[in-house]
Order: structure tokens, then sequence, then C-alpha cells
């Protein structure tokens, strides 16, 4: 089964997508999050992130972790984290 990777979009609407695919398990090398800081950080910033999971095959508590620092990372940049698409 494929390894955890993440994607993003940046739409011109200010929003920001994140989209999951693969298996995410703590026992898998799970991407880092300095891309996501990096889309995070572009200008102009994005104000909404969204999550796309259609893709994601199954997941444990490394799929949490990483949308856990993905919250506090939004938070702290004033940044609305829509969980509309988390699974």
């Amino acid at each position: 089964m494929k390894q955890g990777s993440v994607s993003f979009d940046l739409g011109k609407d200010a929003s920001l997508v994140l989209r999951f695919s693969g298996r995410w398990h703590l026992d898998k090398d799970l991407p880092p999050a300095t891309e996501l800081i990096r889309a995070l950080d572009t200008s102009p910033a994005p104000k909404r992130v969204f999550f796309d999971t259609s893709n994601l095959a199954n997941w444990d508590s490394g799929l949490l972790s990483y949308l856990t620092e993905t919250d506090e990372l939004c938070r702290m940049r004033g940044i609305v984290a829509d969980r509309a698409g988390l699974p």
C-alpha cells in the first residue's frame, strides 16, 4: 500500500487545499511539516485551509498528529482550518 503523502493547492480565492493520500501510519515515514509551513507562509498568505481525504487509504494517530500540528500552525497565523473534509 502507498505510503502517506500530502500535496498543497493554493487557490485564487486565498484558500489552501491539503490533499491527503495513501497510508498514514506512525510506522511509516510520514511527510514532515516543512512543506506545510512553506505553503502557509506563501504571499499572499492563505486565509482558509481545506482538507481533501478522498484518496486517503487508511490512517492511525500518525494522521492525527499531522492534523494537530496543522491546526496549531494555522491558529498561530490566524488562518481558518475548515475540518469538513476530514474523516
